[in-house]
């Protein structure tokens, strides 16, 4: 990779931050201390455009910070661990696979590791089981709509000049293709 390669890498992973932490913080109170938010589909485009490497850290550096901004400072961390061990899982397991099913069959098993890291972090946070629970009903809920809205945005960026660029593409999945490896 070149350096006008590398320099459009980190520009766009700091685009993509900027876009997981914006549409993060556009959120709606769940009722059990947290928000529920669209930021998981900026999380898919992410891993997506920038692959699992520069993803990861634009995903997790951008949730991290929604969090401090909206109050929730002690859920920063996990939302940085939750956000890279997400994208890097996916990322893994897309190097794997080229069809739409299996594209989808990623997207849950990230989702589902995101939600066991926000619902073990609840357990701590919120008081045992019972947060637990909570917090797993509500990231279920988040996770469907991340990857249903995420799918659509990568679909529509992919026909454009940005889809050039893109790591993974949703139903033409190939290892050789990838920037990133």
């Amino acid at each position: 990779m070149n350096s006008s390669e590398k320099t459009v890498n980190i520009v766009l992973g700091g685009v993509m931050a900027a876009l997981v932490f914006a549409v993060t913080c556009i959120s709606i109170p769940n009722g059990v201390g947290g928000y529920t938010h669209l930021g998981d589909a900026m999380v898919v485009l992410a891993l997506m455009m920038l692959g699992k490497k520069i993803g990861a850290a634009a995903a997790g550096i951008g949730a991290m910070l929604s969090d401090i901004i909206l109050g929730y400072s002690m859920w920063a961390p996990f939302s940085l661990i939750a956000k890279v061990l997400m994208v890097v899982v996916i990322g893994i397991l897309l190097d794997r696979g080229s069809s739409r099913i299996w594209w989808l069959i990623s997207m849950v098993i990230g989702f589902l590791v995101e939600t066991a890291v926000y619902s073990g972090a609840a357990y701590f946070l919120e008081g045992g089981i019972g947060g637990s629970i909570a917090e797993a009903a509500g990231m279920i809920i988040q996770g469907v709509l991340g990857i249903v809205v995420g799918g659509i945005a990568t679909a529509a960026v992919s026909k454009t000049a940005l889809g050039k660029k893109m790591v993974y593409h949703i139903g033409s999945l190939s290892s050789g293709t990838s920037r990133e490896h």
